[in-house]
């Protein structure tokens, strides 16, 4: 019976990173009560405890670090700071790394450890949402001088890709606008377009692809490989 069980331990025994990700999987589904120590919160009322929010601050640094070359988004962002493609799928999976070691560490929390250490730079948000990671991860590794949710930089950079697209002599009719803002929406929301999603609510309420062809002919392709690269990188 004992060489069974060394046969069945040695590769795990043998292997740290997967002892290592078996201690992460076990933790994102451990729910512990301690009893002898009272909560704190890091900001109440407008209460703030920058001794907690730059101990927070210091370990999701060290965090970024350390598994620069462990999680695909991390290593896309560090890697590549600029023009960089990352899909939605990434965004989650980095969501779901941080969660097993670190259950705690929500963007939310995350976002107002910032904001108390540093409130000039950072902008407010009523609600976060999974791709403000993206400018979380990016702020960090000194890629934005400003914390600003992702949805915003997307308005932002749609907005000044209009204006260049204007300076180009392209002029668009308001049933064209309407698919471009949806794509910008989607970008927002996902990081990433793809033409398959134009088979999707709300695209398929004005014809999907054949809608979308109808109206931006076979430009758009073109039209949506440019707002990926000026409003999603």
């Amino acid at each position: 019976m004992s060489d069974f069980i060394e046969q069945i331990i040695t590769p795990i025994a043998s292997n740290p990173q997967l002892r290592q990700r078996i201690l992460e999987i076990r933790l994102s589904h451990d729910l512990i009560f301690d009893e002898g120590n009272k909560d704190e919160l890091l900001d109440a009322r407008g209460v703030v405890d920058t001794s907690k929010a730059k101990s927070l601050v210091e370990s999701w640094i060290k965090y970024i670090e350390d598994n620069k070359n462990e999680i695909t988004a991390i290593q896309m962002l560090y890697s590549k700071p600029k023009n960089v493609s990352i899909t939605y799928k990434e965004i989650k999976e980095l969501a779901e790394r941080i969660r097993r070691p670190h259950p705690t560490w929500t963007v939310d929390v995350l976002w107002n450890a910032y904001l108390a250490l540093e409130p000039t730079k950072v902008r407010k948000s009523a609600v976060h949402t999974t791709t403000d990671l993206v400018s979380l991860v990016r702020f960090t590794l000194g890629q934005m001088n400003e914390l600003v949710p992702y949805a915003q930089l997307v308005e932002e950079r749609y907005a000044g890709w209009l204006l260049q697209q204007e300076n180009l002599g392209v002029k668009f009719t308001d049933n064209q606008k309407w698919w471009l803002d949806r794509i910008k929406d989607a970008i927002s929301q996902s990081a990433h377009f793809d033409v398959k999603d134009l088979e999707m609510s709300p695209f398929t309420e004005r014809g999907g692809t054949d809608g979308v062809l109808a109206e931006l002919g076979n430009s758009v392709t073109d039209l949506i490989e440019s707002m990926n690269m000026e409003l999603a990188s």
